[in-house]
């Protein structure tokens, strides 16, 4: 969940897999639990973290401890870079308690810099509605006035499309929007199935805080190299699946889920030297 230049991690839960195998062994943290860890560290002289990562968060507990470890780790450093994926849901379905929204709305999307909404979690954010680039843009303006300086929507379908769309940017003073079209990122040659893998979305916000913090003033070198090195993984992994498990789009054996597991080790080049392939545009409406 958090970085640092020296590197202490905190983590949210322990599974044995990913949630979306038939068998699941495991836990997930409670807001005492990481309150604790939290104590640890602080006694222990170890917060001297200066970007923070959160992703999926279950409950209430865990949401307000998440904000309390926030608020902590910008007072020991006043520079942090908190980059919120507010996980709540996708494709109108959401995976959280109604609760969650107005919790996120309220603590931690005033704290972040950045925030990664999907198209579906930018309209329960905003309670506006987002079919286009200029409600798109109507939502990110309503979330610069909560807080983060940065919004990137990470899935926008709209149409029509073309086959590829670029990642469009949008920069206003010092507020910045990127609208990654979905077909731009989540579809390499058109493999679709394997933008399917689990944690597909969770690797682009890992990569968007990396390549931010290698590009702070550069929005749109960090969107390219972020969405080029998930498009290489993607591609080592649907390339490791083979066709007959991308063509199981209905399947949820654990043998499928293994197949599709993404290639994070073999895939630490495209990581790291990622090949860009699209380009942003600047957005003119």
């Amino acid at each position: 969940m958090v970085s640092s230049d020296t590197g202490y991690p905190a983590i949210k839960g322990h599974f044995s897999n990913h949630t979306g195998y038939p068998t699941i062994k495991g836990h997930v943290f409670d807001g005492g639990h990481l309150r604790e860890l939290l104590a640890g560290m602080t006694a222990n002289g170890l917060i001297c973290h200066t970007h923070l990562l959160s992703g999926y968060i279950g409950s209430q507990s865990l949401l307000e401890a998440v904000a309390a470890v926030a608020a902590e780790l910008r007072r020991a450093y006043p520079q942090l870079t908190y980059v919120c994926d507010p996980v709540l849901g996708d494709e109108g379905k959401l995976y959280v308690s109604q609760e969650l929204v107005a919790a996120y709305k309220a603590s931690l999307v005033p704290l972040a810099n950045i925030l990664t909404p999907n198209q579906f979690e930018a309209e329960l954010l905003t309670g506006l509605e987002v079919k286009s680039e200029a409600q798109a843009l109507q939502a990110a303006a309503a979330l610069h006035d909560a807080g983060p300086h940065t919004v990137i929507i990470t899935s926008l379908a709209v149409l029509p499309h073309p086959e590829y769309s670029s990642p469009r940017l949008s920069e206003e003073g010092d507020l910045l929007c990127a609208l990654l079209l979905a077909w731009s990122h989540r579809y390499p040659d058109n493999l679709a199935a394997a933008a399917a893998a689990a944690a597909s979305g969770d690797l682009l916000c890992a990569l968007l805080l990396a390549w931010s913090h290698r590009y702070p003033d550069n929005l749109a070198a960090a969107v390219e190299h972020a969405v080029a090195g998930l498009q290489g993984v993607l591609q080592l992994t649907a390339a490791a699946a083979g066709p007959a498990v991308l063509a199981s789009t209905d399947e949820r054996s654990a043998a499928v889920f293994r197949a599709k597991e993404l290639r994070l080790v073999q895939g630490q080049q495209q990581l790291l030297q990622p090949d860009i392939k699209i380009r942003v545009e600047p957005i003119t409406l």
